[in-house]
């Protein structure tokens, strides 16, 4: 099909914020855009197969639904490091895993039901061969998680943090089987038909109005982070990207990460559990489309929260992202 480049461009910047949650999603995406409905269906489809979208579905909060969750590094010998992503990329519950120029070079994210099983398999990857070290760091606080890429310039431009959608203890609620069901449909790609929250209800015994209702009232209660496109950022043309790692004084700790995820270009911003020989304490995941406006970036979030002691930890292969499988596998 022929892609109209300003209806691809305001689609790729309204799909990230939020995807209508209603009746014909679609539709009402036609009416903003100055669009059809149809043509708004195809447009979304030639993205998702030339990869500019990953997916359309629902982002939930891993804790929110009994989870415990992790980043890991890991220091691998070079000839062995395919071999060890590969056998790590094969856990259903690692979402993402990335080589990184360093010492400590795959890095991945891990959710599972309980922190023994995360120990577990760290475990096994530990006894890989060429694996010499590992990291465990879970989460202390959330600062910001909010990706949102300019379709112009494929940078992030998300300003505001992610305080007011980050799940709260005490919304935490049962989820009975039909519940479940659904979590495991809208977590995979949104269907690409008029209805297609009818589609999904039929599926699980739900009317359309029902599973509005929950979906509503899970994003409300943050068990829902986001629901709406997951992009790819190098499509995009962010093709400069690194996590960088900042040692942080805990007098200073809140007051920086506050900082460091007013920066529009920060897609990612946490503190995470230290670790022996290991003092880094924020993390920001930068996207930027070359390599000097990635680093006059870092030189900037420096500048401002008066942090020096860092490791910038570019992104090299890609070796999975995906989105996390809640109450599919054993996990």
């Amino acid at each position: 099909m022929t892609t109209d480049s300003k209806l691809e461009k305001k689609l790729l910047g309204d799909l990230q914020t939020d995807f209508p949650l209603a009746a014909r999603p679609y539709l009402q995406l036609a009416k903003t855009c100055g669009s059809g409905e149809q043509e708004v269906i195809e447009t979304i489809s030639d993205l998702l197969a030339r990869g500019k979208i990953r997916r359309i579905s629902a982002n939930f909060d891993s804790k929110a639904l009994g989870y415990v969750s992790a980043l890991v590094g890991a220091e691998v010998a070079p000839a062995h490091l395919e071999a060890v992503a590969d056998y790590v990329s094969r856990h259903p519950g690692v979402t993402h895993n990335y080589e990184r120029f360093h010492t400590f070079n795959l890095w991945f994210t891990i959710a599972v039901s309980s922190e023994k099983k995360i120990d577990e398999f760290l475990e096994k990857v530990k006894n890989r061969s060429g694996v010499k070290s590992t990291l465990k760091l879970p989460v202390v606080e959330y600062y910001k998680l909010n990706v949102l890429l300019d379709p112009e310039t494929g940078q992030n431009n998300a300003k505001s943090s992610s305080q007011n959608f980050v799940f709260k203890e005490g919304n935490l609620t049962s989820f009975s089987e039909t519940d479940k069901a659904l979590v495991r449909l809208i977590q995979k790609e949104i269907p690409l038909e008029s209805n297609p929250f009818e589609t999904i209800g039929t599926r699980i015994g739900l009317t359309e109005a029902e599973v509005l209702t929950k979906i509503k009232f899970w994003k409300q209660s943050g068990v829902i982070r986001k629901f709406g496109a997951i992009l790819n950022h190098r499509k995009m043309g962010a093709r400069s990207n690194a996590m960088v790692v900042w040692r942080v004084p805990e007098e200073k700790s809140a007051a920086a990460g506050r900082r460091m995820a007013e920066f529009p270009q920060i897609s990612h911003c946490y503190r995470r559990a230290t670790a022996p020989n290991w003092p880094y304490s924020h993390y920001t995941m930068i996207h930027a489309p070359n390599p000097g406006v990635l680093q006059h970036l870092i030189d900037e979030v420096s500048s401002a929260t008066g942090i020096s002691e860092f490791i910038v930890l570019k992104s090299g292969r890609e070796f999975k992202k995906t989105g996390m499988r809640y109450f599919e596998e054993n996990l």
